[in-house]
């Protein structure tokens, strides 16, 4: 299988959380380090994916790749094409930064999963796909290419449309995303249990 670029994908809007979800500390770090920290232990190379406002917050070990213009203001789907444009021949493990609750063994799981010749794999969790902990495979670039020029932008629909394979967690709770200040609240509470 051909070795996969991990993306850490903080460009969302945060509305509903009010605050920058990948800056939050769940865990030593901020969110997006951690995910980025786990991503590196299954990617020999990592970026962050951002608004180009965002750029100066995530200066450090990893490349952070601001959305190109063209792509900038679409969602999840301007990030994909954006890291293909600098790195066409990719095939992507995409993590979005709110899944605090995501491990390694999550992620490992869901590389191991992989099955040459498929369009990628996706996390399922009550009964809907998660378009951001995903492997893209290089052969789907090209479906989200055209979904994009057709003004068709959300990856959970071409995901679903193309029978992207799903899989489940050994642990579904794992697979939620924090995002609002109860959900952050909630997850901080089991972060915090799960220490003593």
């Amino acid at each position: 299988m051909q070795p996969l670029h991990g993306l850490v994908v903080c460009g969302g809007q945060s509305s509903r959380m009010g605050t920058d979800k990948s800056l939050i500390r769940y865990h030593e770090e901020p969110q997006w380090l951690h995910t980025a920290s786990l991503l590196s232990n299954l990617c020999e190379n990592i970026s962050i994916s951002c608004h180009k406002e965002q750029v100066s917050q995530f200066a450090g070990r990893f490349p952070v790749i601001a959305d190109l213009p063209e792509y900038s203001g679409f969602g999840p789907i301007g990030a994909l094409l954006t890291i293909w444009a600098y790195h066409p021949r990719a095939s992507l493990l995409v993590v979005g930064c709110d899944y605090p609750l995501l491990t390694m063994d999550d992620l490992q799981s869901l590389v191991n999963s992989r099955v040459e010749g498929e369009y990628g794999i996706c996390f399922q969790s009550n009964d809907s796909i998660e378009p951001l902990i995903a492997v893209y495979e290089m052969s789907i670039k090209e479906i989200v290419q055209k979904a994009f020029q057709q003004g068709k932008y959300s990856l959970k629909h071409i995901l679903g449309e193309h029978g992207v394979r799903t899989v489940s967690s050994k642990i579904p709770g794992n697979i939620v995303s924090a995002d609002s200040p109860e959900k952050a609240r909630q997850i901080m509470e089991i972060i915090a249990r799960s220490k003593h």
